[in-house]
C-alpha cells in the first residue's frame, strides 16, 4: 500500500534509505552515509512531499518529491525488483508530470531503472564534495 509519509516512519524512512544506499552506492566512503543521513534525518526530510510503501505495517521503500524533482526513491534491499520502485514512480508521475532526477553515474542499476521508465539523460557534473559524477535524467509526458 502506498501512503503519505507521517513522522513516525522516519527510523523506518532512514533504515531503508542507509541498506539501500550501501548498496547502490558501494564506490563511496562511510562519511558519506554519515553527512548524508544527517542532513536526510534534519534538513531535507522536512522539505520534501514523502510517499510511503507499506507491507503487513512495515514501510519498505519510500519516494520523495521537491516539485518535479525525484529527490530520493529507495526499496528496503530485500523488496527490490518486486515493482514497488514502479509504483512509486508512477505515483510521482501522476501526481507532477514531467519529472527530474539526479543519479551517480556509477550507479548503473538506477540509471538502468530509470532510463527503463522513459527517463533520458540530460548533462552531468560533479557531486559536491565527493567529486563522483551525477547524472541528470529527465522524464517528460507525451
Amino acid at each position: 500500500m502506498i501512503r503519505r509519509y507521517k513522522e513516525s516512519d522516519l527510523e523506518a524512512v532512514m533504515d531503508t534509505w542507509l541498506k539501500a544506499s550501501r548498496i547502490a552506492h558501494e564506490f563511496m566512503e562511510d562519511d558519506f552515509f554519515l553527512s548524508e543521513s544527517e542532513l536526510i534525518r534534519h534538513k531535507y526530510i522536512a522539505m520534501v512531499e514523502t510517499w510511503v510503501y507499506e507491507i503487513s505495517g512495515d514501510v519498505v521503500g519510500f519516494i520523495s518529491l521537491l516539485d518535479g524533482e525525484v529527490a530520493a526513491l529507495f526499496i528496503y534491499p530485500e523488496n527490490q525488483r518486486d515493482g514497488i520502485g514502479s509504483l512509486l514512480l508512477e505515483l510521482a508521475r501522476r501526481l507532477k508530470g514531467n519529472l527530474m532526477v539526479n543519479v551517480f553515474k556509477k550507479n548503473r542499476g538506477a540509471r538502468a531503472f530509470y532510463e527503463e521508465f522513459g527517463f533520458e539523460f540530460v548533462s552531468e557534473k560533479p557531486y559536491k564534495d565527493t567529486g563522483e559524477i551525477m547524472v541528470r535524467m529527465a522524464y517528460k509526458v507525451v
